[in-house]
């Protein structure tokens, strides 16, 4: 297509764009933004843990705070002198018995009722038949007789970190579990707390006050705790009976899994998993569990955090890929338009950018390359033409050496026919001399047919200068057999001779001779063979300094010194050598030899090449 589609130019620009940015602005924004919230979560997930957890030991302390004082409570009571007395004396009468129920017995259980507030019930549990029960605060039980009650202490949990003796604290039960005895409430769940009253003659257990905590006012603590994320606090006694739970449908896992540790323990009720937080409870032998979801402490609204974070990043993203396509796009098309018709032919096309850029850079040198490439089609078409005019002159002027050699043929006939040997063995190395140069579209030409061109030269400069030059050609023993195989440029050693015939013997006209030396040699590498041509004469000569300085202007870039005149086709030494350049390049070699009054002599080097035409 002439044109590129501009919806695809818009993708493709927009895809780029997009994709940089993503990868430049939007990925690493985003990763910054979740790890960033993830160490907001974390961090507030570790706060809100260390919250709760200051929480689960407040709530230890306040039921610690309870029970101890319940278990301050039944020690006294215990270990008081009169209530031990009331119960070792032997009953003297009824009516001393009732006035001590009345005036001491009651009196001091409720005034302990009446100091501890946590205490829904006191009861002074014996097992003499003689008293009676009383106002269900002193209770007569068989199972001091039959040893039941040392059985149900034992079966409850014994706690000796009390000052004034061991107090036993019995699991979640029902209020009227002991023998004989029912209970105010009945089903009401309570915790009971016995303190043993032992006789002071005999050391025997004869009675026991028992203090009754609600589960409700147990509990109380931890429901008082603020749970807003799904979170489960129960209160477990030590026989896996649940006091206190604020999911009744959570199945709490048994006691001996649990462990008091800031780690905390993976718990999975249903799909939803949880880390569990453990507190004992030294004094009852009860656990606080605290669940805490594993998605908790805001987790989730740091995750729309992320996501509108995300979202804003990406729209931010593609407004600023927007803003960067409109900045340049414009100024793309612009040198897109311009290549398009370049494309059609018209290499005066312009893209015109005034950004200040790398697409004014490229504008610029767009600009360059097609005025260049429009020159050069204009030299291009130049030299067509030129080419064109040269090939018909070279067929014009073909014509009229064509008709000179056939009137010198008619006259070499002529002066045979006149018995003329001299005047028809002139004309006839004049006819080989022209044929020789009319045949120009043969650019090489083999070492025997050059050296016969000189020869033929030679010959007619003798027969004008009555036999002035001596020519002598030296051929080495390898190279006399391999004249016909080996090629030269065409007029490489005619002009060299002439050179010399014009200047050398200016001032000479005696003992002139020209001496031809060819022989074959090695390059510099010694890895190629190399022709050496080398053509002396005993003239003039010139000083070494004058020599040297025309080799350097005959190998110059300038037009330098042409020795001959340029009645002959234009060729001269500079002609020579770079023609040898453009054909041989590096691998030849025109050298320059020569002193005053001695001669002079140029050597030419060129590569040994076999049977080139052209």
């Amino acid at each position: 297509m002439s044109r590129i589609k501009k919806g695809k130019w818009k993708s493709s620009i927009a895809t780029k764009l997009v994709g940089t940015i993503l990868l430049t602005i939007y990925i690493p924004t985003f990763i910054c933004i979740y790890f960033v919230a993830q160490f907001l979560m974390h961090y507030e997930k570790e706060n809100y843990v260390r919250a709760m957890d200051s929480s689960l030991v407040q709530v230890r302390a306040s039921i610690e705070e309870r029970f101890q004082l319940c278990q301050q409570t039944a020690s006294i009571l215990a270990h008081d002198s009169a209530i031990t007395s009331f119960l070792e004396t032997p009953i003297i009468s009824e009516a001393r018995m009732v006035q001590d129920t009345l005036q001491t017995m009651i009196p001091k259980t409720n005034n302990a009722r009446l100091m501890n507030k946590y205490v829904s019930s006191i009861r002074l549990i014996h097992g003499d038949q003689d008293i009676v029960n009383a106002y269900n605060i002193i209770i007569y039980s068989d199972g001091f007789r039959n040893g039941d009650w040392k059985k149900r202490l034992a079966a409850c949990y014994a706690d000796i970190s009390t000052s004034l003796g061991r107090v036993y604290v019995s699991s979640l039960e029902d209020e009227n579990v002991y023998y004989q005895v029912t209970g105010t409430t009945p089903n009401e769940k309570v915790i009971h707390i016995y303190s043993p009253i032992y006789s002071t003659a005999r050391n025997n257990l004869i009675g026991v006050v028992e203090l009754s905590m609600e589960d409700e006012i147990l509990a109380e603590p931890c429901s008082n705790i603020t749970l807003k994320n799904g979170e489960i606090i129960q209160l477990i006694d030590y026989k896996n009976n649940v006091i206190f739970s604020s999911a009744s449908e959570f199945l709490a896992p048994n006691t001996q899994e649990y462990s008091e540790s800031n780690t905390p323990r993976l718990v999975t009720r249903g799909n939803i998993g949880y880390h569990a937080y453990y507190k004992h409870i030294d004094g009852i032998n009860s656990w606080i569990a605290l669940y805490i979801p594993q998605n908790v402490s805001g987790s989730n609204n740091y995750i729309f955090v992320i996501v509108a974070m995300s979202s804003i990043s990406f729209l931010i993203s593609i407004l600023i890929c927007l803003a960067i396509y409109k900045l340049f796009s414009s100024n793309i098309q612009i040198l897109t338009n311009a290549i398009n018709r370049v494309k059609t032919g018209d290499l005066n096309a312009k893209a015109i950018v005034k950004s200040g850029d790398e697409i004014q850079y490229l504008a610029e040198h767009f600009n360059d390359m097609t005025s260049r490439i429009n020159i050069l089609m204009q030299n291009i078409k130049t030299a067509n033409e030129t080419e064109r005019e040269a090939i018909y002159k070279s067929l014009e002027i073909q014509m009229k050496p064509h008709f000179l050699c056939n009137a010198l043929d008619f006259i070499r006939m002529s002066a045979e026919l006149q018995n003329n040997t001299t005047i028809s063995e002139s004309i006839q190395l004049i006819m080989n001399y022209f044929n020789y140069n009319m045949n120009r579209r043969q650019h090489f030409v083999t070492l025997r047919d050059e050296l016969a061109n000189v020869k033929d030269f030679i010959s007619i400069y003798n027969i004008i200068n009555h036999d002035k030059i001596e020519c002598t050609i030296d051929i080495s023993a390898d190279m006399a057999e391999s004249l016909d195989n080996y090629t030269i440029i065409k007029y490489m050693l005619q002009p060299i001779v002439e050179n010399a015939l014009k200047h050398a013997f200016r001032n000479k006209n005696e003992d002139c001779s020209i001496n031809v030396e060819i022989s074959k040699t090695l390059n510099e590498d010694g890895t190629d063979d190399m022709i050496s041509i080398g053509i002396e004469d005993n003239g003039e000569g010139m000083e070494p300094d004058a020599c040297t300085a025309l080799a350097d202007s005959i190998k110059g870039d300038s037009a330098g010194i042409v020795i001959v005149d340029k009645s002959h086709n234009g060729v001269g030494l500079q002609n020579i050598y770079h023609r040898m350049r453009l054909v041989y390049m590096e691998k030849c070699d025109l050298r320059f030899e020569s002193y005053p009054n001695v001669g002079t002599k140029v050597t030419v080097v060129i590569p040994a090449y076999r049977d080139k035409t052209g």
